[in-house]
């Protein structure tokens, strides 16, 4: 009997043990997805605004860590895209180590995890052939932003604004230096602007609350004045 007793014993405290195990793994499982989850979530859209070229939204502004891209392909030619691991200065490459989704047919979509290890820009692009032909860019990890003044038009004001009445918004305008088109021209692709609106309809409209003017929040978050300033001289300019 005493053998009976410890052989159930036995067989109680293997049963425990089990458990144990089982409990663990589904906490470390958890914890993953969490991770996992808790990331930035950013969408990658191949193949827009034409077909060698992403709309990726948020490129910048993304913490350093975790990453979840979910990319579309809404072109007419299978696209990749991948995240390059190392830190860079511009996009110039066509090929990298890195992190990358199968190639995507048209209509197709994926999710890549990836991470950033440090502050920086990090380079994305797709197969070297398409990447060739401009179908890259550069995502920023917790870049601060350093705003530029902006230079405004002369504007009087009365002391009081009339009820009723709309105080007038001063159009950015800008100054050797202060802004950049080529910079105005990503902030452009990478919001998206060009599916709503033409460059024609925005020359001399865009001024320094377009945050609180537009009429939906940016996909990204608000723009600095910085970017602002640049989207104006890239509109402006052109």
């Amino acid at each position: 009997m005493m053998r009976s007793l410890h052989r159930d014993s036995t067989i109680r405290a293997g049963f425990v043990a089990l458990a144990v195990v089982y409990v663990l793994v589904a906490l470390l499982t958890a914890l993953r997805a969490s991770g996992a989850a808790s990331g930035t979530q950013v969408k990658v859209t191949a193949g827009k605004p034409t077909e060698y070229r992403f709309i990726v939204t948020p490129s910048t502004g993304l913490a350093v860590g975790a990453v979840r891209f979910v990319v579309t392909n809404a072109g007419k030619q299978p696209h990749q895209f991948k995240v390059c691991g190392v830190a860079v200065t511009a996009a110039t490459l066509k090929t990298c180590v890195g992190k990358a989704t199968r190639l995507l047919k048209p209509g197709q979509t994926a999710t890549l995890l990836t991470s950033f290890p440090k502050a920086g820009k990090y380079e994305y692009l797709s197969t070297p052939v398409d990447a060739a032909k401009g179908m890259k860019g550069l995502l920023v990890a917790k870049v601060a932003v350093v705003s530029t003044p902006i230079t405004t038009a002369s504007v009087t004001r009365p002391s009081t604004t009339p009820v009723g009445t709309t105080p007038t918004v001063p159009a950015v305008t800008t100054t050797s230096g202060s802004a950049s088109g080529s910079a105005g021209q990503i902030v452009w692709t990478n919001v998206g602007c060009g599916s709503c609106h033409s460059l024609t309809s925005l020359k001399g409209n865009v001024n320094s609350s377009l945050n609180s003017t537009h009429p939906e929040p940016f996909p990204g978050g608000a723009l600095s004045q910085k970017q602002i300033a640049d989207v104006a001289a890239y509109i402006n300019g052109s």
